[in-house]
């Protein structure tokens, strides 16, 4: 494909937001948390109490199909609560998406890439499937 070429939506599979906590921070973002399953349909995360994977701090994440983007984006942009959050599509390219593909709410947080790749498709690894739940409500920690 041309650089010149614009890339298109359909490249994208789903998204992440990553949710990055201080430790004075918890209670908001586990009510930020509560307050998305109780509106979305979206994949909760683990709730790391360290760092995780590309995330360097305590965080979680909330995973979602393309078509809740327009309205997750601008709740989550005015009911954020001060929370530093990463959000990303998921393309072939975890590492562009984690990187040159991200938008920050906040303070942007360093991001681990040494174990994102450049390509799934190049290891031969598939995207990974969102698994939203089936009826927004209220979770218990």
């Amino acid at each position: 494909m041309s650089n010149d070429m614009p890339r298109s939506y359909d490249e994208v599979d789903s998204y992440h937001i990553h949710i990055y906590l201080q430790p004075d921070q918890s209670p908001a973002a586990r009510q930020l948390r509560t307050w998305i399953s109780e509106r979305f349909y979206v994949e909760l995360g683990t709730w790391h109490d360290g760092p995780f994977g590309s995330n360097t701090l305590p965080s979680y994440y909330v995973g979602f199909r393309k078509e809740v983007l327009p309205s997750l984006l601008p709740w989550i942009i005015l009911n954020r609560r001060g929370l530093n959050i990463l959000i990303h599509p998921n393309t072939d390219s975890p590492l562009d998406d984690h990187t040159t593909n991200a938008l920050w709410l906040g303070t942007a947080q360093d991001v681990n890439t040494n174990n994102l790749p450049h390509s799934l498709k190049a290891i031969g690894l598939p995207l990974k499937t969102i698994n939203p739940n089936t009826y927004p409500h209220l979770i218990d920690f």
